[in-house]
């Protein structure tokens, strides 16, 4: 993606178009390209799935948006920027999130919380050993972005975006082929 941004697009007239916005061109501008179905990004996604008013789903961070939910999912019941900042008592919780980063976790609001988290990371890094109850392997290959990306692979880049299951289920959890093929390819 990085290589394809910067040799194949020229984004100077789009930044400058973002940056006429005050709301972060950082979390603009990337998922706009990635989710352009004319610039066929390199491991981008598909437009169609928001088209037909379908949420798809993210693993990149856990974020709990203020006006989205109830205030039982914030227990701190404190928020910057509209986010629910996690605190001590969401270190549990976290712990069995599905995201692979946590949104708004911060020293000056917590700082104890974020001691143990990063004590937390480092164990899983260097102590725990990796078993398959902490990571679901089929929750992470039945997401959309996933099977969009093996479906395209499979179809040579000619898939029907339009007729494609935007919907997170356990569409590959039975086909060990797909598991195979996925992992072999790294």
């Amino acid at each position: 993606m990085v290589d394809f941004m910067l040799l194949e697009l020229n984004l100077t007239t789009f930044m400058y178009q973002l940056e006429a916005n005050p709301f972060g061109i950082d979390e603009i501008m990337v998922p706009t390209l990635q989710v352009t179905d004319e610039l066929n990004v390199p491991g981008g996604f598909t437009h169609a799935c928001l088209d037909k008013g379908i949420d798809v789903a993210h693993i990149t961070r856990k974020s709990i948006w203020e006006l989205r939910s109830d205030p039982y999912r914030c227990p701190t019941k404190k928020f910057r920027h509209l986010i629910c900042m996690f605190g001590i008592e969401d270190l549990d919780r976290l712990t069995k999130s599905t995201e692979l980063f946590v949104n708004k976790i911060m020293p000056e609001f917590d700082f104890g919380a974020v001691i143990c988290w990063y004590e937390k990371m480092f164990n899983r890094t260097y102590l725990e050993e990796p078993t398959a109850e902490k990571l679901d392997k089929n929750y992470y290959l039945s997401l959309p972005h996933v099977r969009f990306h093996h479906e395209k692979l499979k179809s040579n880049g000619n898939l029907d975006v339009q007729n494609f299951d935007c919907k997170t289920g356990n569409i590959y959890a039975k086909s060990n082929n797909f598991v195979e093929y996925f992992f072999d390819q790294e």
